[in-house]
């Protein structure tokens, strides 16, 4: 029970903090690969941390040995991609704290491509929209660079783009299936798309001649009827891709109304 005051007394500073120090085997793996982690816990003085301090690793307990921890942390074969962080925590019962974050990358490993149309047939002259999409292992969309092929139903290659493709089919466009082919690497997707078939034909009165051409997609075989006033012509024509058939009215005189019927 004896007090005495001293004056100038040295003074002592106290300290509640942990250092943590971690160092991973690796920055970047694979979906489903394991990475190591190690390191040690220390007081603020550089002196380890006792073997009864806890240590959290994304809330999962590690055994300290002399101050030191290695433990291996395991990665799912489905986990998303892109950085992924290992939270550390560290106490001790005597109120010392310290915590970190130390991260690695998850490298992204193309597993689905799908391919997309905005139809599914189309005719001469219509737009043709076809794209891909890239899916990684958690199925989360990944950067994309397919080679799409568009080929006509003859075996022709028509266009080919990365990625996407957009064009407009030609008014001649060859009728039937046309395929789709997506290639990325080990991933490859076929599709399909079909081209209608369009007859048809330009009607032009040149001078006194009824001319007519095939702008059809496919071969005009048919009847071309001609009415001059009361009399009528019925003309078989048959035609080529652009080819054109004249049919001559020399041996009409006199102002007449022509009328021309081409499929009905």
């Amino acid at each position: 029970g004896n007090e005495r005051i001293f004056e100038n007394v040295a003074g002592f500073d106290v300290y509640n903090g942990l250092k943590i120090n971690a160092l991973l085997s690796k920055k970047e793996i694979l979906p489903g690969d394991g990475v190591e982690i190690e390191g040690s816990v220390k007081y603020e003085n550089g002196d380890y941390a006792d073997d009864d301090t806890k240590l959290l690793l994304n809330d999962a307990p590690v055994v300290l040995k002399s101050g030191n921890f290695k433990n291996t942390i395991s990665t799912a074969s489905n986990m998303k991609s892109g950085k992924t962080s290992i939270v550390l925590k560290a106490g001790d019962e005597h109120g010392n704290f310290g915590e970190g974050i130390i991260d690695f990358n998850v490298i992204p490993i193309p597993t689905k491509l799908v391919v997309t149309k905005n139809k599914q047939e189309y005719y001469p002259g219509d737009n043709v929209d076809v794209s891909s999409k890239l899916y990684d292992q958690a199925n989360d969309e990944i950067q994309n660079d397919a080679l799409i092929i568009i080929k006509n139903s003859d075996g022709d290659v028509v266009e080919k783009g990365i990625g996407d493709v957009k064009f407009t089919l030609d008014v001649q466009a060859v009728p039937g299936t046309w395929e789709i082919s997506a290639d990325q690497g080990e991933i490859k997707v076929d599709d399909k798309f079909v081209v209608e078939e369009v007859k048809n034909l330009s009607v032009v009165l040149s001078g006194q001649d009824v001319v007519v051409k095939n702008i059809g997609n496919v071969d005009f075989d048919n009847d071309v009827v001609v009415k001059i006033d009361d009399d009528v012509l019925n003309q078989r024509v048959n035609l080529g891709l652009n080819e054109e058939y004249k049919i001559e009215l020399d041996r009409f005189h006199g102002e007449k109304e022509v009328v021309v019927f081409v499929l009905g």
